[in-house]
């Protein structure tokens, strides 16, 4: 089986495994969580397709066994924010799958383990809910190690949802100055030629005890593998109210191309728009090509100008500087 996201080509099918689920879930037993609304509705499965969210397996055969909503980000679902007899345990960056139907007349079997299998393997933290007489889903989502948080409410009727949440470890936060040492104290046993690593480590000290620049560490299990470094008052170059200069984006070697400096990011964004910041700026080297990918892929589009940094032992580079809207 494959996901793919769904075409409007696929609409008439889609919306027949949604009409086959909720007939089989009043056959379960649960017939109030999409009968009595007929959720989804058409021009909502629309909208989905429009935005590139909804997503279909595809069998062997070409056919599709199941189709599913998918986005992630920082707090993406507005009604996640209110929550219930519980809390969510990790807030950082997640994704969230909602509207899952599988064929049921298909001989595939562990579809929607699948699907959601797929979903958590590109965000490392999902969310999902379910109604209270969804037996079936509750015990699938238990079976995949999803742990129940607690009641949430959705727009479409006034039945509560269960919610549940899986995450892989990784969370993002604010370091404590002594998690700062052990980080330094890492990356710098790392270098060769310590010289600039140990000036740039009491720079950055010196800034985070002035409060003139914030760190942001992605931690898994509680180990810090990743960091950025977000400059409050940035020199006359970016010194525009509400402007923010980001920099010092690492990752541990070990931990690379595993998405987490992007659920990072998306974090330390969501954060400084929190603090009422307004644009952020980053800078790259030019041939550091696949960086600058990187960073249009994040949004940072709008050249911003150029010029030529200086390093403590005189090594100069020249820095393209890229800005967005937070």
């Amino acid at each position: 089986m494959q996901i793919r996201k769904t075409t409007l080509a696929d609409l008439p099918r889609v919306m027949e495994i949604y009409a086959a689920a909720r007939a089989f879930m009043a056959a379960q037993g649960n017939p109030r969580q999409s009968g009595p609304t007929c959720w989804p509705p058409e021009a909502l499965v629309r909208e989905d397709i429009r935005r590139g969210r909804s997503h279909v397996c595809v069998a062997e055969d070409g056919a599709i066994a199941a189709v599913f909503f998918f986005d992630r980000g920082m707090d993406i679902e507005p009604g996640y924010r209110d929550i219930r007899e519980g809390a969510w345990e990790d807030e950082g960056p997640y994704g969230v799958v909602h509207r899952i139907a599988v064929d049921k007349t298909r001989p595939e079997k562990g579809v929607g383990a699948f699907c959601l299998d797929w979903a958590f393997a590109r965000c490392g933290h999902l969310r999902i809910d379910t109604h209270g007489d969804n037996r079936v889903m509750q015990g699938l989502l238990a079976r995949l190690g999803f742990t129940f948080r607690g009641i949430i409410h959705v727009a479409e009727d006034n039945d509560p949802r269960l919610a549940y949440e899986k995450s892989d470890g990784f969370r993002c936060r604010i370091p404590t100055e002594a998690e700062m040492v052990l980080r330094w104290d890492d990356e710098i046993a790392r270098q060769e030629d310590k010289g600039n690593w140990l000036i740039w480590r009491e720079r950055a000290f010196q800034r985070f005890r002035a409060g003139s620049a914030l760190p942001y560490y992605g931690f898994l299990d509680g180990v810090p593998i990743c960091e950025a470094t977000a400059n409050l008052q940035p020199d006359r170059r970016f010194a525009a109210p509400g402007m923010v200069e980001l920099f010092a984006f690492r990752t541990v070697p070990e931990h690379r191309g595993r998405g987490y400096f992007s659920r990072l990011m998306a974090y330390m964004l969501h954060d400084l728009r929190e603090r009422g910041f307004t644009r952020a700026v980053v800078g790259v080297e030019p041939q550091e090509t696949r960086n600058r990918a990187m960073y249009h892929h994040w949004g940072f589009t709008e050249p911003a100008g150029t010029t030529v940094e200086t390093y403590p032992d005189g090594t100069q580079i020249h820095v393209l500087f890229f800005a967005r809207p937070l």
